[in-house]
Order: C-alpha cells, then sequence, then structure tokens
C-alpha cells in the first residue's frame, strides 16, 4: 500500500513539473514574442525604406515559418511543438507587417486630390451602425483574405499530422485580432489610436465611441474560456507536443485577456513606448 501510494505521487510530482517546464517555455517565448515582434513591426513604420525592409524580412522569416510548420509535422516532442508555434507566429508576423506597412490593407472609403485617403474623425461619433461595418470590412477585407489564406496553407501543410501546433497558431492569432477589431469598432475605453501609423490614419473613422461597449467584456469571457480549455488539455492531451502546444495556446490567449483589458481601461502601460519613439525618429 505504501509503495503504491509512493509511485503515484512520484507520478503525480513528475506530472506537476512537466507542467510547470510546459508554462515556462510558453511564457518565455510566446510572450517575448508578443512583446518583440508587436515593437519591432511598430518601429519599422518609420519610414518608407524601414517599411520596405521589413516586408523583405517578414518574407523571408514567413517562409522559413512554413518550413518549420511542415518539416516538424509528424514530431511529437515538446520541441517540435514550440518550433512549429514560432513558425506559426512568424507568418502572423508576415500578415501584420504587410497590414501595417501599407502593403495589404483593403479598400479606402475614399480619397483625396492626392490619391491618398483623406482625413476623418479619430472616432466615430454615435453608435456604429451596419453601414460603418461594410465599410470597415471593406478597409482591411485584402489583409483579411490573406490572413485567411495563410492560415489555409498552414493547415494543408499538416493535414493529417499529428503536430499542427504552428497552424493552430495562427488561427488563434486571427481569431483573437477579429475580436480585438469588433471591441474597437463597437467601442473601448482606450482604442490605442497611436499604434497606427500615418499612413493608416483613416481607419480611425471605424473606431467606436470612446466607452466600452458589452462586446468588450465578451471577448475577454471568450478569450479567458479558451485560455482555461488550454491549460486543461496540457493534463490530459496524449503527446507532449500537445500539451506543448496547449500551453502556449494558453499564454497566447491570456495575452489576448490583457490586451482586451487595456483597451477598456484609460491607462498607457508603456509596454512598447520605446518602439513609439524610435517610429517617431525621437
Amino acid at each position: 500500500m505504501r509503495e503504491s501510494r509512493a509511485v503515484s505521487l512520484g507520478a503525480a510530482t513528475v506530472v506537476a513539473v512537466e507542467g510547470r517546464a510546459l508554462f515556462l517555455r510558453a511564457v518565455r517565448y510566446v510572450v517575448g514574442f508578443w512583446w518583440l515582434a508587436t515593437g519591432l513591426i511598430i518601429a519599422m513604420q518609420r519610414s518608407a525604406p524601414t517599411r520596405f525592409l521589413a516586408l523583405i524580412v517578414a518574407t523571408w522569416l514567413m517562409c522559413a515559418g512554413y518550413w518549420e510548420i511542415w518539416s516538424r509535422r509528424h514530431d511529437a516532442d515538446a520541441r517540435a511543438a514550440l518550433r512549429s508555434f514560432l513558425g506559426g507566429a512568424a507568418i502572423w508576423a508576415w500578415v501584420s507587417v504587410t497590414f501595417y506597412g501599407g502593403w495589404i490593407i483593403g479598400v479606402a472609403p475614399s480619397a483625396g486630390p492626392s490619391g491618398l485617403p483623406m482625413a476623418m474623425p479619430v472616432a466615430m461619433p454615435s453608435v456604429p451602425s451596419w453601414a460603418a461595418a461594410v465599410l470597415a470590412i471593406r478597409a482591411t477585407i485584402f489583409s483579411d483574405v490573406t490572413a485567411l489564406g495563410c492560415t489555409a496553407l498552414a493547415y494543408a501543410l499538416v493535414h493529417r499530422a499529428p503536430n499542427k501546433a504552428g497552424a493552430n497558431g495562427v488561427l488563434a492569432f486571427w481569431g483573437m485580432q477579429q475580436i480585438a477589431k469588433l471591441a474597437v469598432f463597437f467601442g473601448v475605453e482606450n482604442p490605442a489610436g497611436n499604434f497606427l501609423p500615418p499612413h493608416l490614419a483613416h481607419l480611425r473613422q471605424f473606431f467606436g465611441p470612446p466607452v466600452n461597449s458589452p462586446f468588450v467584456f465578451v471577448g475577454i469571457a471568450l478569450c479567458a474560456l479558451c485560455a482555461a480549455a488550454c491549460v486543461r488539455r496540457t493534463r490530459r492531451a496524449p503527446t507532449e507536443a500537445a500539451r506543448q502546444e496547449a500551453a502556449m495556446l494558453a499564454v497566447l490567449f491570456g495575452l489576448a485577456v490583457l490586451e482586451l483589458a487595456i483597451l477598456g481601461v484609460r491607462i498607457d502601460p508603456g509596454f512598447w513606448n520605446p518602439f513609439l519613439a524610435a517610429r517617431a525618429g525621437s
């Protein structure tokens, strides 16, 4: 009886240690990528040459990301899941660079004599309408279609393969983006319009009223539920790769909760202030 209990306690200890290792790796890589990639994308909007350089680097990283997803698709260890997930993150970084760099966006609602989008109000003056929603979708439609195409390609590469960490990561990034866009469209206290570079200033017209809509709390609840489901999967997934993937997705959805919470309060956390200063040339 004592021996059986000791074996049981030993197994529980091993599981606990493995769980901590999974989350430590996830926090280190996911949070690090989230902060650094976001900051560099902001800073590289400083000028046309830096935007072009960002596009070249991001395109190379995207190709490397697809290679990681494809080459690791049959591996079932934690390292393979980590590399596949980072490959998916590199793909999403390319989607973000092409959007923030103005390379792939959508149909601008109107244009001035120079062909550039006309200056628009900083925020919609009233409750968002269906007409405004259609215009908002058109304004980013090319980027959205590109993101879905990148996601579909990632899943095509891992079809019937056990390690889908990278493809699932791209899908998670896309889902988080849609929730954040809807929150800003319906209205948030802190839409963070300063993150948009000057060539995307026309998109501010699609920012909802500067008060929190109920969707902010719906979005937080959705992301929190996804994070909780992923945490549960870290204990029940059959392979080490699947458990590591679940840990990284849990951290990613946790960051989504943090981002939505920041949108809902009038504070500047200052996470990316050095990169904003670099973009401004100061």
